[in-house]
């Protein structure tokens, strides 16, 4: 057991530190948008997070399809297979990107169809415009009562969530890596010891996750404004987010635990099930039928996460 710690030690350090280093560009872009107005925040982040359904998770996606067949290839000694997966799957990538860029050109005038406010349609399109070189992340194309502050208030909950995704993410690929690396060796047991030590490790995270978000929540919206109605919001929902964080852990391990398995279609329909049958819905119903808004809605991340074949998408953003 301290032996195969040890090994996911040495694969998700490295993992986090360069997660970490990406969310410092998001963390600083958000804070930059923060201090030059509500409109620059709330259309900036709705571009962002229309980025992340549209583009990035797309990609990520595909990379996933990847992850497995390498790792076993690894495991199994085969370099040439290794080589053939790499080479295919960049390919699909660019050759993906292109059906991006024309939605990602085009934002303003979807954004616009679908009941969202032009100025902020604007900003939207142009923060996309200039994050076409990175097609990074997460849209939540919703009516609120006040959408410049609740989606202000998510921008700025949602950024602590992605520091947290990074840790969960790295952890996972590790659970990924080690699963399918013994799997194609041909190893089933060493597979099944490294599945019980990287869920273990998720558990402790989770944990300790809750409590640095429990601790944080009164100075991290500080970082972003000093509006106090904002404050007050991100303070409620990062409570509310602590709660989702000790079953987002293991959850997210979990799904790397699948992928390393080779058997994306258990992720495919745990997601479907998941989050468009019961977390949309749902979320739909309690923020605006109910009338909980902002809260209600990120029910949909609380249960969406609830499906022990999660797949990791980066929230990204």
């Amino acid at each position: 057991m301290l032996l195969e710690l040890k090994i996911q030690r040495e694969i998700a350090l490295p993992l986090v530190a360069v997660n970490m280093t990406w969310f410092a560009k998001i963390g600083i872009i958000t804070a930059f948008l923060g201090r030059l107005g509500e409109l620059q925040l709330a259309g900036g982040t709705l571009g962002f997070t229309f980025a992340n359904v549209t583009g990035f998770s797309v990609l990520n996606g595909l990379c996933a399809a990847m992850e497995p067949i390498c790792g076993q290839a690894f495991g199994g000694r085969n370099i040439k297979l290794i080589h053939k997966a790499l080479l295919m799957t960049t390919f699909l990538l660019l050759f993906a990107t292109l059906p991006i860029w024309f939605l990602w050109l085009n934002v303003d005038k979807i954004l616009i169809h679908f009941g969202q406010q032009e100025d902020i349609s604007t900003v939207a399109k142009t923060y996309l415009f200039y994050l076409l070189p990175d097609l990074v992340v997460t849209s939540l194309l919703c009516r609120l009562a006040n959408i410049k502050e609740a989606v202000e208030v998510l921008a700025i909950t949602l950024s602590f969530d992605y520091l947290l995704y990074l840790v969960m993410l790295s952890l996972a690929t590790c659970a990924s890596t080690r699963v399918s690396n013994e799997l194609g060796a041909n190893r089933a047991g060493p597979a099944y010891q490294s599945a019980f030590m990287s869920v273990a490790v998720s558990v402790v995270s989770s944990f300790i996750g809750g409590l640095v978000m429990l601790g944080a929540r009164g100075s991290w919206g500080s970082l972003f404004t000093h509006d106090k109605g904002i404050l007050g919001g991100v303070t409620k929902m990062i409570l509310l987010m602590a709660l989702v964080e000790a079953v987002n852990f293991p959850l997210a391990v979990c799904g790397g635990i699948v992928r390393g398995t080779a058997r994306p279609w258990l992720a495919m329909y745990a997601n479907i099930d998941g989050f468009y049958l019961l977390a949309l819905p749902l979320g739909v119903v309690l923020a605006f039928m109910i009338a909980l808004g902002l809260s209600g809605l990120l029910t949909i991340q609380f249960h969406g996460e609830k499906n022990p074949a999660k797949s990791d998408i980066i929230p990204h953003e």
